[in-house]
């Protein structure tokens, strides 16, 4: 079974434990689909095989029949699947019935909208994170607690303590705010090709100028859907006709982030920050070339590890002078102490000698 269906024969074979019995399903359906069944060699398939299922062409299937628009039922149409799609509807049929079924077709406005909203959010929440790492407050005070320290403390105070010590590790971090600030002009620059624009959609910045995020004017979106859905919609899909690459050109790179639109454009910089693949300079995404991905070759080679390497080294060096340094100060001084000793008996000898003279 396992072999059939990993075939390319187009079929799905299974067994039923209730019945005991095995069954070969087309991968296709309509009146076009059928099954070829024959023994290359062997007796799995036949009148008196094991399984029961006799050779030949079997081509049981019917096409879905109905009528579109057409009260005479004089044009049938025919499908050999119950789910399609007509002139841009995607249609499901589920029952036999021949009960006339009337439909409007018009824009999902709220669906749109909701969509629309939910991608806000999270654009939103995304800012808000970044903003929030690159201005956290430092606590001078609160340095890295020694083993010694931590004996003293209790989880939680070491939990606590070690929060501060860690706020602002990435205050003012160049990558981080790189990255803020491409996701903000994703947002600012023009898109090509589209003769309206988010703030005309309703979709404008908020009046707090101490942090960046998008409000939606329920009403104005509203009423930009309605008049013209696709407008809106390419606002955040609008296509290019590049596709998205980490080798592409400065050029290509360029003309496709002018063309699309806003969900392609955070799309793009999430990917030229943390993909895995490399790029024309052979370097994969900044923030896997900076601090590694687990599972790939840059979860031990990264740019962030080498310097913990080189740090390690610098200790250890530091360490290594140090220690010599000691040894030679030790050595200078019990060199000191014997001169001294012997100085001291000397001194005793002359004193001993006046005296007897």
């Amino acid at each position: 079974m396992n072999e059939v269906n990993r075939s390319e024969a187009g079929v799905t074979m299974s067994y039923s434990t209730m019945s005991d019995t095995f069954s070969i399903h087309s991968n296709n359906t309509g009146a076009a689909a059928y099954i070829d069944i024959e023994n290359v060699s062997g007796n799995m398939f036949g009148e008196n095989s094991y399984i029961h299922i006799e050779q030949g062409r079997l081509q049981n299937g019917k096409d879905a029949i109905f009528f579109l628009n057409d009260s005479e039922k004089s044009n049938p149409i025919r499908r050999g699947t119950n789910v399609f799609t007509s002139d841009g509807i995607t249609i499901s049929l589920t029952e036999t019935t021949s009960t006339e079924i009337e439909f409007r077709v018009g824009q999902n406005v709220e669906g749109i909208y909701e969509r629309i909203e939910g991608f806000v959010d999270d654009y939103n929440e995304l800012i808000s994170e970044l903003e929030t790492l690159v201005s956290e407050r430092v606590y001078f005070d609160y340095s890295p607690l020694t083993d010694a320290q931590k004996e003293e403390m209790t989880d939680r105070q070491i939990e606590l303590w070690e929060e501060k010590a860690k706020s602002g590790v990435l205050r003012n971090d160049p990558t981080l705010n790189r990255i803020l600030n491409d996701l903000k002009g994703a947002f600012w620059d023009k898109m090509e090709n589209q003769n309206s624009s988010l703030f005309e959609a309703g979709i404008t910045t908020s009046r707090n100028y101490n942090r960046f995020e998008l409000v939606i004017d329920q009403q104005k979106l509203t009423n930009a859907i309605n008049k013209d859905a696709a407008s809106v919609m390419g606002l955040f899909n609008q296509q290019s006709s590049i596709r998205y690459s980490p080798r592409l050109s400065d050029n290509d790179r360029s003309q496709r982030y002018n063309e699309v639109g806003l969900a392609h454009r955070v799309h793009d910089i999430i990917q030229r920050n943390t993909t895995t693949l490399r790029n024309n300079s052979n370097n994969k995404g900044v923030l896997v070339e900076l601090i590694g991905v687990p599972g790939d070759t840059t979860e031990n080679q990264n740019i962030l590890g080498r310097r913990m390497e080189q740090l390690d080294t610098r200790i250890s060096d530091a360490v290594r002078r140090m220690t010599q340094r000691e040894q030679l100060y030790r050595r200078q001084f019990v060199a000191m102490e014997r001169a001294i000793q012997q100085l001291s008996s000397q001194g005793d000898s002359m004193f001993s000698m006046f005296q007897s003279g």
